[in-house]
């Protein structure tokens, strides 16, 4: 079995790790280095749960436009 040549190469440190930079082998054995940006938190750091949750409790900012209940024929 060959060894995979998937690699996390650097983390940035700002941002809690906003950056990642990787070496990722494709499909057809080519192996490239990319850049990769954190979208979502899957697991979120102890550090930022408080910030979150309490943003997260917080009733909405605003509410636009009209949801009638039945629709207009």
């Amino acid at each position: 079995m060959a060894r995979s040549k998937n690699r996390v190469l650097d983390v940035a440190q700002k941002d809690h790790g906003r950056l990642i930079t990787a070496q990722v082998e494709l499909e057809n054995g080519e192996v490239v280095i990319a850049n990769y940006e954190r979208f979502c938190w899957v697991r979120l750091p102890e550090e930022l749960k408080p910030f979150y949750n309490s943003a997260m409790s917080q009733p909405p900012i605003g509410q636009y436009g009209s949801r009638s209940s039945q629709q207009s024929k």
